[in-house]
């Protein structure tokens, strides 16, 4: 026959300290690194440039009203 406390102790392990240390090790803080925010840019950014001059390019299209980076061409 099992014993009860054993098996509860074993699936519900105590409480964890966040950012403390790992067997050992200091473990730091949660940071940016250059490579997520490359991919943030990407996936944030690039859209709202593209669509923003495709809209600048249809106003200018449309209208006749030189905005955004269409001037210069």
């Amino acid at each position: 026959m099992t014993n009860p406390t054993t098996i509860q102790s074993a699936s519900r392990p105590g409480p964890q300290r966040h950012g403390s240390s790992i067997m050992g090790h200091d473990v730091g803080s949660a940071r940016p690194t250059p490579a997520g925010v490359f991919w943030l840019l990407v996936y944030l950014g690039l859209p709202v440039l593209v669509l923003g001059n495709l809209l600048d390019l249809l106003v200018q299209w449309s209208l006749g009203w030189c905005v955004g980076l269409w001037c210069i061409v």
